[in-house]
């Protein structure tokens, strides 16, 4: 069986994908095999034996594949090919993707080979519908203005919903609806996620000072580890994307075309991925998905363990990324 989830609302994208973890392991009482992959770091070949060899220990496995369309072109061709073979295997398949729809052959044959859902961003009517929704589980209502001020606010980013409804949820302390003023107080709209701009900015000067300004008041702001761990994937993701494009020779105007994210940040991020190498940068995120993995099983402590990577993001030169030793990496696998 393959899903494939995609879409630029990656708050619901990521939800899900928790959902389908979740309710498998629960089937099968925890005995599942669980294997979570980034694109960029795995074969074909890889996947393939995971498809073919079922582990005779462990009747069920899952196997989550993220950011699909990041992995390289071969890889996406053979995939392709291959996936009448992975709708067949007893493994479990989940592929997804962040960002816009990629209408590539390969988007077109998991339509057709897998139950697939796709998370567009929310307007702004079903922004508030949504409210409404998620706030029943920390038991609040609002007041029309109210969800009026939050919808207008968190302008289809439910992750900034998400948080938003946490703060809420601690500060109310009467029965109620909540209150337009309650949302004036405890809202700052702007100061609520991480300025991708500003880290990029810092990392391309090497001001690790400022980068982790920025992420330590994130941390005092009261947001979600993976949140924080989310928008550095996402930063370095695009890094990555924008310097591939860069290295094949594409000027500004055809890596706008071409990228899944809004194009106005292609300005900004064609001057930040400059200085690094591709193989740099894979690294980095490795390192982070590392970083992921050992927060979500409570092996690390997420401010420290997000400080340390931003501390040692140059320990190696820049120049010779390519021959860095994975092990140089804060928090990788050997």
């Amino acid at each position: 069986m393959i899903y494939f989830l995609y879409g630029p609302d990656q708050y619901r994208l990521h939800q899900k994908v928790k959902a389908i973890i979740e309710r498998y392991q629960k089937i099968h009482q925890g005995a599942m095999n669980l294997i979570e992959l980034e694109a960029l770091d795995i074969s074909f070949v890889r996947l393939m034996d995971i498809a073919r060899q079922p582990s005779i220990f462990i009747e069920h496995r899952l196997v989550v594949v993220k950011n699909l369309f990041g992995g390289p072109l071969s890889f996406q061709r053979k995939l392709k090919k291959a996936l009448p073979l992975l709708k067949s295997s007893p493994t479990i398949f989940l592929f997804s993707q962040e960002g816009e729809e990629k209408k590539n052959d390969l988007f077109r044959q998991l339509k057709r080979y897998a139950q697939s859902q796709v998370f567009p961003v929310l307007d702004f009517s079903e922004t508030k519908i949504w409210l409404q929704e998620e706030a029943k589980r920390y038991s609040l209502t609002f007041q029309s203005e109210a969800l009026t001020k939050l919808a207008s606010y968190i302008q289809g980013d439910l992750w900034q919903g998400h948080l938003a409804l946490e703060r809420i949820a601690s500060y109310q302390k009467k029965p109620g609806p909540v209150s337009a003023a309650l949302i004036n107080e405890i809202i700052q709209p702007g100061k609520s996620t991480i300025n991708r701009f500003a880290l990029s900015q810092a990392l391309q000067n090497r001001q690790i000072a400022q980068a982790l300004k920025e992420v330590n008041a994130a941390f005092d702001r009261g947001e979600a580890p993976e949140v924080i761990v989310g928008q550095l994937n996402s930063l370095l993701s695009r890094l990555l994307l924008v310097k591939l494009f860069l290295d094949k020779g594409y000027n500004y105007r055809q890596i706008q075309n071409k990228v899944p994210f809004n194009p106005k940040s292609v300005y900004f991020l064609v001057k930040a991925a400059r200085p690094f190498s591709v193989s740099f940068l894979k690294k980095k995120l490795q390192g982070l998905f590392q970083i992921d993995l050992g927060i979500k099983t409570g092996r690390f402590a997420p401010r420290e363990a997000i400080n340390d990577f931003l501390l040692r993001f140059f320990e190696n030169d820049l120049t010779k990324a390519e021959d860095v030793p994975s092990s140089a990496w804060p928090y990788s696998s050997q």
